[in-house]
């Protein structure tokens, strides 16, 4: 197991209010850092859900130096989630990119950047894809008729606000 693997997962199924005090997404998303901490004592691993939403790029660098710097003074793997592919592609030794609930790819970010490179038989000019371009990839291009719009996601964080 790698140190900094990330993961997309809802706050909503932990029973814990999201920090940002939204409901659970839609979407999907990679793994990147967390707000609310894991009980590391115990699971020799730590986590934060989304801790660089909203910030600059001054603050969202600054979270990431905290991140790492806790990985290198503990050894401790940490759980880390972000709907920003750029975070997950530049921080995490591991990723895995989620949509409508289930693990559409996991590998390091190169591994998935290479395989999506080579299915669009692109790798020979040495321009890989992005982390971003292999999300659409696997979750496909766009709202659409099965992954809801808008209206759901504002009910989904209605319904998420009341069950708690």
């Amino acid at each position: 197991m790698t140190r900094h693997e990330s993961g997309r997962t809802s706050s909503a199924r932990r029973g814990s209010p999201p920090a940002d005090g939204g409901g659970p997404t839609a979407g999907g998303g990679a793994a990147g850092a967390a707000r609310t901490p894991v009980p590391a004592a115990r699971t020799g691993a730590g986590g934060a859900d989304e801790p660089t939403i909203g910030l600059d790029p001054i603050a969202r660098t600054s979270v990431w130096e905290h991140i790492n710097a806790v990985r290198a003074a503990t050894g401790m793997t940490v759980l880390v989630t972000t709907h920003y592919m750029d975070e997950a592609d530049q921080y995490c030794d591991r990723v895995a990119l989620m949509h409508r609930g289930r693990v559409r790819a996991l590998g390091t970010p190169r591994q998935l950047r290479t395989g999506l490179g080579e299915r669009r038989g692109t790798t020979g000019d040495g321009e890989l894809p992005t982390l971003e371009d292999v999300f659409r990839d696997v979750a496909g291009s766009g709202l659409d008729d099965h992954s809801g719009d808008f209206s759901d996601v504002r009910s989904t964080r209605r319904t998420a606000s009341r069950v708690g």
